[in-house]
């Protein structure tokens, strides 16, 4: 059938004068042959203009990766600039420019060497700056090119990635100094890679090429991947209202940090802007903490539900929702993943419980499980690093054991699931066959 679509799909082209893009799936509208939902994802301003205006795949990826990379930078170094400007740093102005477009490599991910070690912990959160923009970048590319097969999303893909990655390796040489630099390499698999994904998936979606996707794998590997869904984002929502909770009590503590630090009304801006990018990190961290693994806050500070071994945590505003102690109640929190566990399997097997020791029920637990463990431990590793070297070289958890955690807790959570919707689902069924009998007994008598 696909290669039916692809055909209708060019002669479509050819009638409208490779103006408009073909119909593709959609929510709404009435398909042209009377069979599927199909709706148009643009009309073009006109033939003329459509066929003009018409670029090539490796022209479009090209052109999209350098205008994203160019505003991209131009944002991250604007934001350094006004910090320099309102008095929160020193240096002339080659070094700001410098120190901008290290952080703009920094936003993909990429450590920077310090003297004192590796700078890896670095925030989640402003990783949307370029990731957005790769994005849109990605579906402009595929909408100037008429992108809808395969074979050119692969080329506009390829060749964003190439160039975006060019330009992060010249970027970083540019901006290291003795204080601190980036390993050219690294900036080009690095930023490369992350154009890869971010770029990928605007072109891919803009293509409408997301449903090909799904369909490659069998039904059963969707459910799967649908219940670990699941269970990540149970865990995610769970995590960011224990830490929300966990700062609203600390706020004192946060408000004394940040006053410590000093810097006035510049400084605590900044502050809350920093902390606001970390935030993703620290809800991972409490995920980790939800597992019972916990994280590290360097050498001779470990955080777990089963206790805390205390020593000089950073002066960091986001810091004060650490708790100094466990409660003796604090092991509780593993039930949330457990929960999660039972949520996943409920979406795995909606209609009929799955059953406890048979091969098949208990081998979709751990497919599934073990992608949520592979996805925790992406999440850990991403979230952890270090600043610098010394005593604060790891913050963050292990990212081997709790992705093992998380695995373990799921599985549990779903097997005990299954067995008490079994034993209800038992009950449900005898209570029903007494009812039968019932009225079959009083439709005798009568």
């Amino acid at each position: 059938m696909a290669y039916r679509r692809v055909a209708r799909r060019r002669a479509l082209r050819r009638e409208q004068a490779a103006g408009a893009r073909p119909p593709t799936r959609g929510h709404r509208g009435p398909t042209p042959e009377g069979g599927r939902r199909q709706a148009w994802t643009r009309t073009a301003r006109s033939r003329v203009d459509a066929v003009a205006s018409r670029l090539s795949s490796p022209a479009a990826g090209a052109l999209a990766a350098i205008w994203s990379a160019v505003i991209s930078l131009l944002a991250i170094t604007g934001l350094v600039v006004i910090g320099w400007i309102l008095g929160a740093g020193e240096g002339n102005a080659t070094s700001v420019l410098r120190i901008g477009a290290l952080a703009w490599v920094a936003t993909h991910h990429v450590a920077l060497s310090l003297p004192s070690g590796v700078l890896s912990a670095l925030p989640l959160g402003v990783a949307l700056i370029p990731g957005i923009l790769l994005y849109r970048a990605g579906k402009w590319a595929a909408r100037r090119s008429g992108a809808c097969r395969w074979q050119d999303v692969r080329v506009t893909v390829g060749v964003a990635a190439a160039v975006y990655g060019t330009a992060g390796m010249f970027i970083a040489g540019f901006g290291s100094m003795d204080k601190a630099s980036v390993e050219p390499l690294y900036a080009l698999f690095g930023c490369g890679f992350f154009a890869l994904m971010a770029f990928g998936a605007g072109t891919i979606r803009e293509a409408q090429l997301w449903g090909g996707v799904a369909a490659r794998f069998p039904a059963h590997v969707r459910r799967w991947f649908a219940a670990a869904t699941i269970a990540c984002l149970s865990m995610v929502a769970a995590a960011g209202a224990v830490l929300g909770i966990s700062l609203v009590f600390h706020f004192g503590i946060a408000t004394t940090m940040s006053k410590a630090l000093g810097g006035g009304f510049i400084g605590g801006l900044l502050l809350l802007i920093v902390g606001m990018m970390y935030l993703p990190n620290a809800i991972i961290w409490t995920v980790s903490y939800l597992c019972g693994v916990g994280f590290t806050i360097g050498d001779g500070t470990s955080v777990t539900p089963f206790g805390v071994d205390g020593g000089a945590l950073p002066a960091f505003p986001l810091m004060a929702g650490v708790p100094g102690s466990a409660p003796v109640w604090a092991p509780i929190v593993l039930l949330v993943p457990l929960i999660a566990g039972g949520l996943a399997s409920v979406v795995l097997n909606r209609t009929k419980p799955g059953r406890a020791f048979t091969i098949h029920d208990l081998r979709e637990r751990l497919w599934m499980s073990g992608i949520v463990g592979v996805f925790v431990c992406v999440a850990s590793f991403l979230a952890a690093g270090g600043l610098g070297g010394h005593r604060l070289a790891h913050l963050g958890p292990s990212a081997i054991v709790t992705g093992i955690a998380a695995f373990a807790l799921i599985f549990a959570g779903a097997w005990i699931t299954d067995v008490l919707r079994s034993i209800g689902y038992r009950f449900r069924g005898s209570a029903d066959r007494v009812v039968d009998v019932s009225t079959k007994d009083e439709m005798s008598e009568a």
